[in-house]
């Protein structure tokens, strides 16, 4: 694996049991994105179904997850990219952009519509609110004389995050993990915005009304989807999957460390009362009395 430096781009690809992922890091974003290879299923806990039989939901999803960090001149506010020269004495802020639901996006097959957005949630917990319209992922669609629409939201656990390699710069921390630096000698130096390994969790919920009572309800999962490697597993009593015929546990996704190197160059500041250097004589010979000569 190559690592970024200034405009480069590196591509870090990687084989996993559960399908290729890559990661993509170029000037000050980083993003990582992988297909997992299985078939998420809905564990019906609800009182309808005491047997809990499990219903597939989606199928293959691929998921991406970006980063972003800024490096800022403190003291005129531009935005400085990778390689960036600036004199000695300059005061950056080495910065963590706050997550945004645009920094999750995922889509899968299995039904016509998709999920574009997910949610940075703590634990990676089901999101507020139910049946979200940003969730929306397959539906309406009648059982009878229910009508459903299907809503399927991703999660990912914040990561913790830090910069490293903040030797030679006179650093302190600031707020979202952050930090403020003064450079005060010159040369090159190369900060890294680290992201630590984190996690993800796909959850299920369903509204639906009759023609008779048009009143629409959300129930939401209790759990995370469930996955199994086989599409059509045994079924339960009457319909539905088994749970035993599903992997172990609900799903999490786990989402690799990334890293997002910078560098920036310090040139030297001559100061107004610096005393002259002493100067470097060479002389080609001996001098002879008379005749001009050379230093």
């Amino acid at each position: 694996m190559s690592s970024v430096r200034s405009i480069s781009l590196a591509v870090l690809i990687s084989a996993t049991l559960l399908g290729a992922w890559i990661s993509i890091a170029h000037a000050e974003d980083v993003l990582w994105s992988t297909t997992v290879s299985k078939h998420f299923w809905f564990r019906d806990t609800g009182g309808d179904h005491s047997w809990n039989p499990m219903f597939k939901v989606l199928s293959n999803p691929n998921i991406t997850v970006k980063y972003h960090v800024r490096v800022v001149n403190a003291g005129t506010g531009e935005v400085l990219a990778s390689g960036a020269t600036v004199p000695e004495g300059t005061k950056i802020r080495l910065e963590f952009v706050p997550h945004v639901i645009e920094d999750i996006y995922w889509f899968a097959t299995g039904h016509a519509a998709d999920s574009p957005n997910g949610d940075w949630m703590p634990n990676a917990t089901n999101p507020p609110g139910i049946c979200n319209a940003k969730d929306r992922f397959y539906g309406p669609y009648q059982l009878g004389s229910i009508t459903f629409i299907s809503y399927v939201s991703f999660s990912v656990h914040p990561p913790a995050k830090q910069v490293s390699g903040l030797s030679g710069m006179n650093c302190t921390s600031i707020s979202n993990d952050s930090q403020e630096c003064t450079l005060t000698q010159p040369g090159t130096f190369n900060p890294q915005f680290v992201f630590n390994e984190t996690y993800g969790k796909f959850w299920y919920e369903r509204s639906h009304y009759t023609t008779s009572n048009p009143t629409v309800r959300c129930d939401s999962s209790s759990e995370p989807l469930y996955t199994s490697t086989t599409p059509n597993p045994p079924l339960d009593i009457y319909f539905g999957a088994k749970l035993s015929a599903m992997d172990p546990g609900p799903y999490t996704q786990t989402v690799p460390a990334q890293t997002i190197p910078f560098t920036i160059s310090v040139e030297d500041v001559p100061e107004e009362n610096d005393p002259p250097q002493t100067p470097t004589l060479t002389s080609s010979g001996a001098c002879v009395v008379g005749q001009p000569h050379t230093v």
